[in-house]
């Protein structure tokens, strides 16, 4: 699949990308320069909304149990795999133990701290991406 963009204004070509090809008309006027950097850094915050809303998909394997964090895949386990994948469907939103335990189908009284012990494992396995905050839970960092 390819893509075409074109980026105008005042009725001048400021950036031209399409298929495996980049384009770039340099602005001659101040104007034109800041109206450029004013769309890539647009360009860049809809990039980074897009990574985040795509994180389980580029990120985790569901099918292989593994999470790919600066280039490595990381295996876990299964009640680590389905922690990370329940945190990852809703980043931002925190959560707490007794939360977490529903959703991966913990359901011993005792076991609520076995989930810091789980995240505390998928730390030293190299996924970074848990948040915690003292008293509240447990949330995927977007």
């Amino acid at each position: 699949m390819s893509y075409s963009i074109e980026i105008k204004h005042n009725g001048g070509i400021l950036l031209s990308l399409g298929g495996p090809q980049l384009t770039t008309f340099v602005p001659n006027t101040p104007n034109r320069r800041r109206a450029l950097r004013s769309i890539l850094d647009d360009i860049e915050k809809i990039l980074a909304v897009a990574d985040a809303a795509g994180a389980l998909e580029d990120d985790i394997n569901e099918e292989s149990r593994t999470v790919i964090t600066d280039g490595k895949t990381r295996r876990l386990t299964k009640t680590e795999f389905n922690i990370v994948a329940f945190l990852a469907k809703h980043p931002g939103y925190w959560r707490t133990r007794t939360q977490i335990m529903d959703a991966i189908g913990m359901h011993s009284e005792n076991e609520d701290r076995s989930i810091d012990s789980h995240i505390q494992r998928i730390r030293k396995k190299g996924v970074t991406r848990i948040l915690t905050q003292t008293g509240i839970g447990y949330c995927w960092k977007t």
